[in-house]
């Protein structure tokens, strides 16, 4: 395990990850899913693959049981696939911001474990996409590179996926995520 990872494996473990989580509705919320029982090279996420794991980073000030600035990894494996059951509410729960990497594929995935995921304030992959329009599919990594010294601007949008307009004829809400320094691992 790496140094700077809360794991959690028990129910106990999760309660006070979950109180971290539920203390912080103002910051954004690096979510990420790892899914096993799917070849994505012959079928899509809908309806296929489990959940094995759920790993969420929320800033180098919230301390999930670990200390502070590590990210939270939860083992949903076997015996443990309850713990993703507990995580539902807040996963469902909107007033939390949740930024993804391949925001599609986690949406359906946990779709599949029975959790409507809401919250949505941004992808990582197509963040990335947006900056660089020369990428090809080697989004794999370090947003942080990209973006060290500069903000990224991400657009508001309902639950629906349409985008706000505002008074002055832009659209979104426009959520600044300076100094971002998610390193997506993956």
């Amino acid at each position: 395990v790496a140094p700077g990872v809360t794991v959690v494996r028990t129910r106990r473990q999760l309660a006070r990850a979950l109180e971290a989580l539920y203390a912080n509705p103002d910051k954004f919320h690096a979510c990420d899913t790892e899914v096993a029982d799917i070849d994505v090279k012959k079928v899509g996420p809908v309806g296929n693959g489990r959940v094995i794991c759920v790993s969420i980073y929320s800033g180098p000030d919230v301390d999930f049981g670990g200390g502070k600035g590590k990210a939270l990894w939860v083992d949903t494996m076997g015996e443990n696939k309850i713990l993703l059951q507990d995580l539902k509410g807040w996963f469902e729960d909107p007033r939390y911001k949740k930024v993804w990497h391949n925001y599609g594929f986690d949406r359906h995935v946990l779709y599949n474990m029975g959790i409507d995921a809401r919250g949505f304030a941004g992808d990582t992959m197509h963040m990335a996409r947006l900056w660089d329009t020369s990428r090809e599919k080697r989004l794999s990594a370090r947003l942080t590179t990209n973006v060290r010294n500069s903000a990224v601007d991400v657009g508001g949008a309902d639950e629906s996926g349409d985008a706000d307009q505002s008074s002055s004829s832009t659209f979104g809400k426009g959520y600044s995520l300076e100094a971002l320094t998610l390193d997506l691992i993956g």
